[in-house]
């Protein structure tokens, strides 16, 4: 490839000379004062002096450029890299590379395909040999209307004959612009030494060290308070607890790779941070910190693992530090929230560090819409102990919970497990006001769908079942200025289970009978106990029962899979309550009869139902024709 004609000496120098001659234009100084061509028009001395100038300056700057031979504008290709694929988008790239020879003075290159010049194609692992006079073939896309995936997609030339030439001197680069290239290129190699794997199996196998040669401090360290922590770590352990949970939540959290090495360092952070006070006032106190505000930013981080391990690592932060900062509970705050400038490290609070760790955690409830993980980390905190759940109920957490409960927002989707712990936890302190926003009609249906998995049927019934028992209705049937012992439990009580029950039965004919899973839970629920209102529980599970299934079966189009579905969850109910089968025997009488129908309309239902039929038939204690059609299973008799 010839370059020279697209050089700068080719393109500056005027038409009709020769680079390295001189000017027929150089020694002519004058002229005619006006001259005029055969053809041409009259031409302006001045204008054509002015010309003539600007063309020599032009000259000179391209006789300024060192003479050259042709052969210094001389170029070999020595490599392609193509692309293969359908779209710009995606594809594979892989490359043709010819041999590098250094020639001496004199020596005559060799052609290619000769030794020393011969060609390669490097495709990912696999280096072989290529035969370079199909270059053209294998790189040209389109060619005689034909199409190939395989495009030269960068041609790669080297100089025939390379000259010496002297690196120049960065003389004029402003300092200002190299020291920001320098830290660009500092700021780069460190990213690359930081976000990759050998240094995250140096930290694991670090901390793995750290902590077994400094096991969990004893319970003599707990003279320290928090307010006496230094801003700089006190010891190696608190410097190397520090660095791991930067790395945590700087490092990790934004590699590629946290999925996969998360959960090890998480679990090895809260090792550390175990009965260590230092290291748990320096990472509550980032949390607050003014500047960094931590706690709001990483509790709704986009990453869930992120928001997750927030609230695992202030629970084991708060657990070290409350027992120590239990008197700032009654405290009032002052007129600032912290004590000094916010430049420092760890900013002491006016108060204690969890609460005001917590208050924060209590504006966001004030907010539209609650995350879970807000109310999760003050389930966590009320979970210490009884002086903490105390000045939850201090800060109004029942109608910060209840505006959640109830919210707009909050209502596309679940509330999650922690809501109803934390309610669970608080719930004697509920009253008449409360109770009427948990069983109003348009949030009880909410309330009932919730225990869509056994951890929050657990909670949510509890909920359920409390406030349903006599003694439970009696005290939080009242207003905060009323005495509990003019409600009468009872007739509260029953007032409550009807409604439940209402709006169970309400449910429990939804066509998709998977959403019917949470209700049976509830059920489950409402059978447990041997309370004075156990048998009147019983009748109304019953009721709702027999009304489910007659609903079922006298369906035009009776789903097989629903039938089965209700059938095993009445079993493991009359397995847990044995005086449920006889309740629901005597609320329908035709109940059996229409089963048996069923059975022989469609012969196909499985023995689930059967073997209901035949619970419920022994509860008669009449074994007389029961009759079960199936293809499937023997018939008994």
């Amino acid at each position: 490839l010839d370059m020279k004609p697209y050089c700068m000496e080719s393109l500056t120098c005027p038409k009709g000379y020769r680079y390295g001659a001189p000017s027929e234009d150089d020694g002519n100084k004058g002229g005619d004062a006006k001259t005029k061509g055969a053809d041409g028009p009259v031409i302006d001395p001045e204008k054509e002096e002015k010309r003539r100038k600007l063309a020599k300056e032009e000259r000179q700057k391209t006789l300024a450029l060192p003479e050259r031979s042709d052969n210094y504008y001389k170029y070999r290709l020595m490599g392609v890299i193509v692309h293969s694929g359908q779209t710009l988008n995606s594809g594979h790239y892989y490359s043709f590379i010819r041999e590098r020879t250094e020639l001496k003075e004199g020596e005559v290159p060799p052609k290619d395909g000769e030794k020393g010049a011969r060609w390669y194609c490097f495709n990912d692992s696999s280096v072989t040999k290529f035969d370079h006079t199909k270059l053209g073939e294998e790189t040209f896309g389109a060619k005689d209307g034909s199409w190939k995936s395989a495009t030269a997609y960068v041609l790669v030339y080297e100089r025939t004959r390379p000259e010496v030439v002297e690196e120049p001197e960065m003389k004029n680069v402003p300092t200002e612009l190299l020291e920001r290239i320098w830290h660009e290129n500092r700021v780069r190699v460190a990213d690359t030494n930081v976000y990759n794997i050998p240094y995250f199996k140096f930290l694991d196998k670090l901390a793995d060290y750290i902590i077994s040669r400094f096991p969990h401090p004893s319970s003599g360290v707990s003279s320290i308070k928090p307010v006496e922590v230094p801003n700089a770590p006190s010891d190696l352990q608190d410097a190397f607890t520090r660095l791991m949970l930067r790395f945590l939540f700087k490092t990790l959290a934004r590699s590629l790779q946290r999925q996969k090495f998360w959960q090890g360092f998480l679990d090895q952070v809260k090792d550390l941070l175990e009965g260590n006070i230092a290291t748990s006032t320096w990472f509550i106190s980032m949390l607050i910190h003014p500047t960094h505000n931590w706690l709001s930013e990483l509790i709704t981080a986009p990453p869930e693992l992120v928001r997750e391990a927030t609230v695992q690592l202030f629970a084991e932060s708060a657990k070290t530090i409350s027992p120590l900062e239990r008197g700032a509970y009654e405290s009032k705050a002052g007129e600032k929230d912290f004590i000094g400038g916010t430049d420092c490290e760890i900013v002491k609070p006016q108060r204690g560090f969890v609460v005001q760790a917590v208050d924060i955690l209590l504006s966001q409830l004030e907010k539209k819409e609650t995350s879970s993980l807000v109310m999760e980390s003050l389930a966590n905190f009320a979970s210490l102990g009884p002086n903490e759940t105390k000045y939850l109920q201090g800060a109004n957490i029942l109608k910060h919970m209840m505006e959640a409960l109830t919210s707009e927002a909050n209502s596309r989707h679940n509330l999650g497990d922690a809501i109803f712990m934390l309610l669970n936890t608080v719930k004697s302190d509920l009253r008449k006001e409360h109770v009427q926003v948990l069983f109003s009609p348009q949030f009880i249906e909410r309330l009932l769908i919730e225990p869509y998995n056994v951890k929050r049927a657990k909670s949510v019934v509890d909920i359920i079942v409390y406030l349903c028992t006599p003694e439970g209705a009696q005290v939080t049937g009242c207003s905060s200025n009323e005495d509990a012992a003019d409600v009468d439990g009872k007739a509260e009580a029953t007032s409550r289970l009807k409604v439940v029950m209402e709006t169970l039965t309400k449910q429990l004919k939804l066509n998709n009978y998977e959403l019917t899973r949470p209700y049976f839970r509830v059920l489950s629920g409402m059978l447990r106990g041997s309370d004075e209102m156990k048998e009147f529980r019983v009748n109304l599970v019953a009721d709702s029962i027999v009304d489910a299934l007659n609903n079922t079966f006298n369906s035009r189009e009776p789903l097989y899979r629903k039938t089965d579905f209700f059938a095993e969850h009445m079993l493991r109910l009359m397995e847990q309550c044995d005086s449920l089968p006889k309740a629901i025997i005597s609320k329908d009488p035709n109940l059996l009869p229409g089963l048996v129908k069923f059975f022989e309309k469609y012969p196909d239902t499985s023995a689930v139902l059967g073997k209901m039929y035949l619970t419920l038939k022994r509860v008669e204690k009449k074994f007389h024709e029961i009759a079960i059609v199936s293809s499937k299973y023997q018939k008994p008799t």
